[in-house]
């Protein structure tokens, strides 16, 4: 899982796999607490 900001500053999670041929996003949406630093 990986989180970081959007254009507009809010915070996106982005879930990714290691598929074939290469990482596959599997899930991306507003983050929620558990996943930014601090939070949870």
């Amino acid at each position: 899982m990986f989180t970081g900001p959007r254009r507009d500053g809010s915070f996106v999670e982005v879930g990714v796999v290691d598929g074939e041929p290469g990482p596959v996003i599997i899930h991306a949406d507003k983050a929620r607490a558990k996943y930014l630093p601090g939070g949870g």
